[in-house]
C-alpha cells in the first residue's frame, strides 16, 4: 500500500517540493510502523532474576593411620597430615563429614558411594599410561533415606560416615603381581567419595555433586595421603521471570496517537495534492481550449439555470465548436463554483454542454 502511495507521488505533475514532502511523510509512517512492531514484539518485557534458593555445602575427609606392630611407635595410630613409613601401615580409618544448609524448605534426596581404584603404570613411561587397574567398592551406592549415617531434613543434610581402607591388602596384592609377572610397576591408590545431592524447590531440581579424593602411592618407602580432602561450595539459584516494562503502555499509546496523526496528515496531504492536481489539470485543459477557440468563448460569472431547456451533452469540445458555428452562438464558459469545467451553447429551448 505504501509503495503505491510513493508511486502515486512520483507520477503526479506537481511541484518538486510538494512531492518530496509527500514521500517524506510516507517514509515517516514506514519508520513508525517498524518502531511500533519492535515495541510490540521485541520490547515489551524485561527479564528479572528471582531467587529460588541458596545453599552451602562443606565436605571433609578426616583420617587416622592404623599401624602394624612395630618397635618405632608406642601407639597404634597416627593422626593426619604426616609422612608415614609405608611398610608399617595396616589400614586407614576415614570419616567423611558433610553438612549442607538450605535457606528454604526443599525436597532433599541423594545417594552416596565410596570406591577405590588401584592402577599400575611403568616407571619409565613419561605419559603415565595405565597398564592395569582394578576397582574396589568400599561402600555401595545407597540412597540417603536408606543410610543410617545420613540425616536429612527439608533444610539440611548431615553425613558422618566411616570407611576403612585396608592398605596392607592392596600392598600385598601389588607385591604378588610384581613377583608373578616380574615387572616393577608404579602403583597408585585413589579413593573417591562420590555424593549426589538433589534439591527440589518450587518445581526446580538442583543437582550438587560432591567429590572428595585421597591419593596414595604404594611403591614409595614413605607415604602421604594427598588429594582433595576438602570440598566447599555456595550457590544462589535463580530463575528468570518476565515482567512488562515500566511505561510500556504509555509509550505504546503515544506511538499509536502519533501514528494516527501521521495517517491523518497523509490523507490530508493526498487530498490537497489531488485538489491541486485537478486544478492544474483544469487550467491546462482550459488554456488549450482557449488557445483553439478563444474567439468564440465568452466567460460568465453567474450560475446558469436550466428549467425548460433540453440538455444535450456532447463528447468533444470540437463538436461544441461546430454547433456554435452552425447556430452562430457563442460558447459560454462559467467559472462559477461547480460550473467551472463546463462549456455551453444556448439555443432557444436547447442547451449543449461539454464537460470533462
Amino acid at each position: 500500500m505504501i509503495r503505491g502511495y510513493i508511486n502515486k507521488f512520483q507520477n503526479i505533475e506537481t511541484g518538486k517540493y510538494t512531492k518530496i514532502a509527500g514521500i517524506l511523510i510516507v517514509l515517516v509512517i514506514m519508520i513508525l510502523d517498524i518502531i511500533m512492531f519492535k515495541i510490540i514484539i521485541h520490547n515489551k518485557y524485561i527479564e528479572n532474576d528471582k531467587k529460588v534458593l541458596s545453599y552451602d555445602v562443606n565436605s571433609i575427609v578426616d583420617y587416622n593411620i592404623l599401624l602394624l606392630e612395630n618397635d618405632l611407635f608406642d601407639k597404634s595410630t597416627l593422626g593426619p597430615n604426616r609422612i608415614y613409613i609405608t611398610n608399617l601401615i595396616d589400614k586407614i580409618n576415614t570419616v567423611n563429614k558433610l553438612k549442607l544448609s538450605i535457606d528454604r524448605d526443599s525436597d532433599v534426596q541423594g545417594d552416596y558411594e565410596v570406591f577405590a581404584y588401584l592402577s599400575a603404570t611403568l616407571p619409565e613411561d613419561a605419559e603415565n599410561r595405565v597398564i592395569w587397574d582394578k576397582k574396589y567398592i568400599l561402600s555401595e551406592r545407597r540412597k540417603f533415606k536408606d543410610d543410617k549415617d545420613i540425616k536429612i531434613s527439608k533444610k539440611s543434610v548431615n553425613i558422618n560416615k566411616e570407611t576403612e581402607i585396608d592398605i596392607k591388602s592392596y600392598m600385598d596384592f601389588v607385591k604378588d603381581v610384581n613377583v608373578k609377572y616380574d615387572i616393577n610397576y608404579t602403583t597408585n591408590l585413589k579413593i573417591t567419595w562420590d555424593i549426589n545431592i538433589y534439591l527440589n524447590s518450587q518445581g526446580r531440581i538442583i543437582n550438587e555433586r560432591v567429590l572428595n579424593f585421597m591419593k596414595i602411592n604404594l611403591d614409595e618407602k614413605h607415604m602421604q595421603a594427598n588429594g582433595d580432602l576438602i570440598y566447599t561450595n555456595s550457590e544462589s539459584i535463580k530463575t528468570k521471570i518476565k515482567k512488562i516494562k515500566d511505561g510500556y503502555y504509555i509509550k505504546m499509546f503515544a506511538t499509536i496517537i502519533i501514528f494516527i496523526i501521521l495517517v491523518i496528515l497523509m490523507l490530508y496531504m493526498t487530498l490537497i495534492l489531488k485538489i491541486k492536481i485537478d486544478n492544474e489539470t483544469d487550467k491546462t485543459k482550459f488554456n488549450k481550449i482557449k488557445k483553439l477557440f478563444g474567439d468564440r468563448i465568452v466567460t460568465i460569472t453567474y450560475p446558469l439555470k436550466f428549467v425548460d431547456h433540453k440538455i444535450i451533452q456532447v463528447g468533444e469540445i470540437e463538436d461544441l465548436a461546430k454547433i456554435s458555428d452552425d447556430l452562430s452562438k457563442p460558447i459560454l464558459y462559467s467559472n462559477y463554483k461547480n460550473n467551472s469545467n463546463n462549456f455551453y451553447v444556448l439555443n432557444e429551448n436547447e442547451i449543449y454542454i461539454f464537460k470533462w
